[in-house]
């Protein structure tokens, strides 16, 4: 069986409850300052997990990467609310593709694996279909997805 990879239903709660700095912070990296401008303007506040990278980047220490920017094919902005909202729904598929299927299987009359190829399918389609939808190729989409699970795999680390 393969290795159920990281993805949005495995945020631990921190970083679930500090979702849109996070989005920010991406943003920012890929040279879109707005974002994070506009939290640090609403917030009381800022979060104390993110005061040293805020730190950082009002001295200079961490700049966007603007070579990386330029390459972007989804907005700044939207690219970790894209991954987050794929990475939910491919999440929701691999919870049934690593259940115990024989229940799943039974009431359709499927064998286990079958349903599993089905659960597979499904998932590339709905990568197929959201490429499609923004207008890019399923790589970026897959790059996209891995940089998130990279992010929930490095938390607390931003």
């Amino acid at each position: 069986m393969t290795k159920k990879v990281k993805n949005y239903l495995d945020l631990p709660r921190d970083m679930n409850d500090h979702w849109l700095w996070i989005c920010a912070i991406d943003a920012y990296d890929y040279n879109d300052t707005a974002p994070l401008s506009k939290l640090i303007r609403e917030s009381e506040q800022i979060p104390e997990m993110f005061r040293v990278v805020i730190a950082g980047i009002v001295q200079g220490e961490r700049r966007p990467n603007k070579k990386a920017a330029t390459k972007l094919k989804l907005p700044a902005s939207e690219r970790m609310k894209i991954a987050g909202s794929l990475s939910l729904v491919l999440g929701l598929i691999d919870a049934f593709k690593y259940q115990d299927l024989g229940g799943l299987a039974d009431r359709q009359a499927k064998e286990p694996i079958d349903v599993m190829r089905e659960l597979e399918a499904d998932a590339r389609e709905i990568m197929i279909k959201a490429a499609n939808d923004l207008n890019v190729s399923v790589e970026t989409i897959e790059n996209v997805l891995r940089d998130l699970r990279k992010k929930i795999e490095d938390w607390p680390n931003v």
